[in-house]
């Protein structure tokens, strides 16, 4: 059976590979399936071939084999076996040989899942399918779309109609056209302006255009004239299945052509005898993805494009003619349910979305106009445009000569290979000289080849600072080329925190004198990366470099959102954030907060270093929504105007001002009186799917102190951390209170007196504490086992917040028993008793599980329930945090003012600092949590006297 397991994990390949003229084209499975093949010819089983090669001690790596081969493995091996076991003759149930069911399960190829279905639909026809961009009809479309946006300087002046044709022939004939063709071509023609003025698109990051790749690809295979006599259904049919084609291995398979024409079965067989048949995306010139819309669609698009119409204006033309439909979303008069993306931040979005619009909806109505901040700066001026594009223009050249360096060296091009070629010169590689001069693991200092450097078994990209920690990107300056057992060593830790104090492991020693030299040797540019690797605080992520990161997911939620509206009003459009901004400084808002605040007794939105933070209070939200609804397309286009003009001239936009008035008088004191009666609602967090208990499991050991058994949790420690504390020269004493009061902690009265007796001792003789008890021994003898770790007791047992776990140990008799501790508490239940004594709770996460509804009488509060406290009535609060802490103050609640967005507790080096009681945080004892009340709002925090404001 174990065979038969080995095989149906290694099955082989199901198709054989197509013979190709050139050995560079066959990758490492293709080319390890050739020599596989050849060496079984004499006879031998996948089986003994791989046995002959362990003999000789050479290596089974990029060895493979076909299924085929596998096969008569099988057979052979069941052949054999069947001689000595009658069952293997037999048959099922259903009359089967047994043989043949295992042999079915084992190899039968299952087919793979076709994504033809997740194709997204045309928005401008219904039931029709984007076309696969290597259509010709999508060819020809791009190709009147980039003839249209052509045009000479940046105002973009049009072509001639000469220009315009002699420019078409030349995209349909080739793949990709240099504009230095382009001018060369019209030169010739005598059709260059005088001027020698250059096209519109011509730019540093650009200096090409793509034509009809298509064409060329077929040219390429040499195919050319067959693919053009097709007719248009039959290459319509030809390029639909090589876009759904799952693998290219489908010929092989039988049954392929029974859903396509003769016709096109035999072009694709065409195809397969040229040897270089492949995915769209693997053949030369071929383009793979969909196009935005569908392939009828574009055709009659085609018939109203010309260089006096275009694309937009075609499609408006379409929908006057009723050729497509005026909107993705019909006018329904209502928001209806949202279709999952898959992205988890965009559909909780949504959701919230939804059933903040729903209410707002159903207290005032739809909205006549509804306005989309989008995540987008306002467009460029033309220095900072140039700017932009000069370093466009380097990063493709600098990608364009890192993929010449690994296609010279017979290395895959790909973005991976990449990433790690830049990064391994960046370190002292050099590929001109191939292994001659190798670069260095930063953290190891362990050489790296560069074909270590493109194995991902040798080498591992690391994240300077932990990716779980800080979310750092993928990008160049924020990773390092390391060896894997470093990068395995240095876990979720920062340079500084793995390697500062020169550890050994596994054989590697890491010395940071070391580490701080070959970081000195970076290149110049990479600045930053030195900053980060020799950084010795682990500050966190800032809040503009997470803001930036989260940009993609934001503006995917506004551009959904604005289509999404089109339902309950015809009438969307988008604003700016960068003219938010600015209006909101422009007509005194930005301070309406700070107002607030000082009226309701806490303290201005500053962080640890003075600087104003809006974010802090959760109104400002309110704030931004108020200018994002009183800017109007022509406010919009104002600013837009004043704002090109004076890019034209400054060296940097930041330095750029413009003035709008507001469209309204008295507006601050308005959106003051609105902002004192806003209620922010917080989602309560009533999901029980946090962690139930720590990782590190408890030992359990049971007391008898008099008549009362006590139960102690224990775990095991270093004897010499309970008598030293690691510094960084190495160990240092602790105080004899300090190491007396660790000691007395030891389980087991034996060894617990045996350790305070040694250091009575110690404090006699004057005797090091570290020396003594490095050597200890538990006997007085030589060959007794020193004392290298111990078994404290950590804290007692509490049924409330600990479970213990019975398991059975078959190296030992008896039961043996661990303790688990809670991760995270789930809520805690105030009840109020008949004497008049108020009894609470907390409940873990594990045992809010297995508990039902709550009593009558009983009040539950979750994290982000919203409550009222009797000491404060007038502020409304959220519950933040719920612990169980010691014996003394064993249930603590923590709630905060709701406008506050700030956490409890954190990390010293962030930027904002967290609450305090001074800032408004209240600490709820048992004493005081019958004066908790749960406070009802909705999720969008709206109050009557809000709406009747919101109505005038």
């Amino acid at each position: 059976m174990r065979v038969l397991m080995h095989m149906e994990k290694r099955r082989g390949y199901a198709g054989s590979f197509k013979v190709k003229t050139n050995d560079k084209d066959k990758g490492k499975a293709e080319a390890g399936v050739i020599e596989t093949h050849v060496a079984l010819g004499d006879g031998r089983t996948v089986g003994q071939y791989l046995y002959s090669l362990y003999r000789k001690g050479e290596s089974t790596k990029n060895i493979y084999a076909l299924r085929e081969d596998y096969e008569k493995e099988f057979d052979q091996i069941w052949d054999i076996q069947a001689q000595y076991h009658d069952a293997l003759k037999r048959c099922d149930a259903d009359g089967l040989p047994i043989r043949e069911r295992f042999k079915k399960a084992i190899f039968k190829q299952r087919p793979l899942q076709a994504f033809s279905d997740k194709v997204g639909e045309c928005p401008l026809l219904e039931c029709e399918r984007r076309a696969p961009k290597a259509h010709p009809v999508f060819q020809q479309f791009r190709i009147q779309e980039t003839l249209n946006n052509l045009g000479w300087g940046r105002k973009g002046g049009n072509l001639t109609p000469q220009q315009h044709l002699i420019v078409e022939q030349m995209l349909a004939e080739k793949a990709e056209i240099t504009f230095e063709s382009i001018y060369k071509k019209l030169k010739k023609k005598g059709c260059m302006p005088e001027s020698g003025i250059c096209l519109n698109m011509d730019t540093p990051n650009r200096d090409s255009i793509r034509g009809s790749s298509t064409l060329a690809g077929f040219k390429t295979l040499k195919i050319l004239d067959k693919w053009l006599a097709l007719d248009g259904d039959t290459q319509d049919s030809v390029i639909c299945f090589l876009a759904d084609m799952t693998t290219p291995e489908l010929p092989d398979i039988p049954g392929w052509r029974e859903n396509i024409t003769l016709e096109t079965a035999d072009f694709i067989d065409e195809m397969v005898k040229t040897g270089k048949f492949d995915r769209l995306s693997k053949m030369r010139n071929f383009e793979s993805g969909r196009a935005s819309y569908s392939v009828k669609a574009m055709q009659k698009l085609l018939q109203l494009i010309s260089p006096d119409m275009r694309t937009d204006e075609a499609i408006d033309e379409g929908i006057k003619l009723g050729w497509f439909s005026s909107s993705e979303f019909e006018p329904l008069g209502y928001l209806p349910d949202f279709d999952e993306t898959g992205n988890a931040l965009v559909d909780v979005s949504m959701k919230q979305i939804k059933k903040v619009v729903d209410e707002i909806t159903s207290c005032l109505g739809n909205p006549a106009q509804v306005i989309v901040e989008m995540g987008r700066e306002m467009g460029l001026g033309a220095i900072q445009k140039r700017k932009l594009e000069q370093q466009q223009g380097k990063n493709r050249d600098a990608n364009r000569k890192l993929n010449e360096e690994l296609i010279a060296g017979s290395h895959k091009s790909s973005r991976e290979n990449r990433l790690r070629l830049q990064l391994w010169n960046e370190q002292g590689g050099d590929p001109n000289l191939s292994d001659a001069k190798i670069a260095h693991c930063i953290y190891s200092g362990k050489p790296i080849k560069l074909s270590d450097a493109l194995d991902g078994n040798a080498t591992q990209l690391d994240h300077i600072r932990p990716r779980k920690r800080f979310f750092d990107t993928r990008r160049p300056q924020y990773l390092v080329l390391c060896i894997s057992k470093a990068n395995k060593f240095k876990g979720d830790r920062t340079p500084w925190e793995a390697f500062h104090d020169s550890p050994e492991n596994g054989g590697v020693c890491y010395d940071w004198e070391c580490i701080e030299a070959r970081v000195k040797q970076l290149p110049r540019d990479a600045r930053f990366k030195k900053k980060l690797i020799l950084s010795k605080e682990a500050e966190p992520q800032d809040e503009e470099s997470f803001l930036d990161r989260q940009m993609h997911a934001t503006q995917w939620v506004a551009r959904v959102t604005g289509q999404w509206m089109q339902h309950i009003c015809p009438d969307v459009w988008v604003s700016k954030g960068w003219l938010t901004a600015q209006l909101r400084y422009q007509w005194g808002l930005a301070t309406v907060i700070d107002d607030v605040r000082r009226d309701e007794g806490l303290p201005k939105c500053k962080n640890k270093y003075g600087e104003w933070n809006k974010r802090m209070d959760h109104r400002h939200h309110f704030i931004d929504a108020c200018v994002i609804g009183l800017t109007s397309r022509g406010l919009f286009q104002k600013a837009a105007k004043s704002f090109r003009q004076q890019a034209e001239i400054l060296e940097d936009w930041q330095d750029i001002k413009f003035k709008v008035d507001p469209p309204i008088e008295d507006i601050r004191s308005q959106v003051l009186d609105v902002c004192k009666q806003i209620i922010v609602s917080h989602k309560p967090d009533r999901f029980l799917s946090a962690k139930l208990f720590d990782d590190n499991p408890f030992g359990l050991q049971v007391d008898n102190e008099g008549d009362k058994e006590v139960k102690w949790l224990t775990h095991r420690v270093p004897l010499l951390d309970l008598v030293s504390k690691t510094a960084k020269e190495g160990r240092e004493a602790l105080p004899e209170s300090n190491v007396r009061k660790n000691l007395e902690k030891v389980a087991g009265d034996e060894l617990r007196a045996l350790l305070l007796n040694k250091l009575d001792e110690c404090l006699l003789e004057g005797i090091s504490f570290y020396k003594e008890f490095a050597n200890l021994r538990r006997y007085k003898s030589d060959k007794s086992p020193l004392i290298k770790m111990v078994k404290v007791r950590v804290s007692e047992f509490d049924p409330e917040s600990h479970q213990i776990v019975e398991h059975d140990q078959k190296q030992l008799s008896g039961k043996r028993y661990k303790v688990l501790k809670s991760a995270e508490n789930a809520y805690v239940e105030v009840r109020e008793c008949d004497d008049g004594h108020v009894s609470v709770k907390v409940v873990p996460m594990f045992q809010a599980l297995k508990a039902g509804e709550a009593e009558k009488g009983v009040r539950r509060f979750f994290k982000g329930d919203m409550v009222t406290y009797s000491v404060n009535p007038n502020i409304v609060y959220v519950v933040k945090k719920i612990t169980r802490e010691d014996d003394r103050h064993p249930i603590r609640i923590n709630i905060i003012p709701h406008t506050e967005s700030r956490t409890i507790g954190g990390s010293k080096q962030n930027a904002i600092p967290p609450m305090k009681v001074s800032d408004g945080l209240v600490e709820i004892t048992p004493k005081s949590a019958h004066a908790l009340r749960h406070f009802h709002t909705t999720p969008a925090g709206l109050k009557p006297v809000l709406g009747k404001l919101l109505r005038e």
